[in-house]
């Protein structure tokens, strides 16, 4: 698992470097931190043998978003997950940390 260099939790809120900020601010500039760092460093990019994995795909036509979510079941856990496609900052961040929230969890 990553971490966000220099994050620090205090009696006044976040510090993110060497600079407190408000926590509204500071909530801003970890989520803005994370989306950036899974946007230069996506985890889990590829793609999977399809069989035995199976992959979905998915467009969106107003914005020319495109993903390839690859996924590997073993039983009943998610043993792999590897995301491909194109798209803006959002949308490959959010499929980065998609797979990371569910690589190695169990289906319900």
């Amino acid at each position: 698992m990553r971490h966000i260099a220099h994050l620090q939790i205090g009696p006044a809120g976040f510090r993110i470097g060497s600079h407190w900020r408000a926590p509204i601010a500071q909530l801003e500039d970890l989520y803005r931190e994370i989306i950036l760092d899974h946007y230069r460093s996506p985890r889990n990019r590829g793609s999977l043998e399809t069989p035995p994995a199976v992959v979905a795909q998915g467009h969106n036509p107003l914005c020319g978003d495109e993903i390839q979510v690859y996924l590997l079941v073993d039983g009943d856990m998610v043993k792999d997950v590897k995301v491909g496609g194109q798209g803006c900052s959002i949308s490959q961040s959010s499929a980065s940390m998609m797979t990371q929230a569910i690589k190695g969890k169990i289906k319900s």
